[in-house]
């Protein structure tokens, strides 16, 4: 079972992911910001494989056994 706690860190962290990339594209030109960006973009995407993917392949899973 999936706890809605769970499916809003997922949503969070897509807004997370939404909010760094436009930090990043606004960071070029800037090498500390870039560089630095760089790196938050990397510690989310390990966010995104370790709970968004999940989250995902459950979601999707309750919805085929639903349907």
């Amino acid at each position: 079972m999936l706890s809605k706690k769970t499916q809003e860190l997922a949503e969070a962290i897509k807004g997370l992911r939404a909010a760094a990339q436009k930090v990043f594209e606004l960071s070029q030109g800037l090498p500390v910001a870039e560089n630095n960006t760089y790196m938050i973009l990397r510690q989310i995407e390990m966010l995104e494989i370790e709970i968004c993917d999940p989250v995902a392949v459950l979601v999707e899973s309750n919805v085929n056994r639903k349907g």
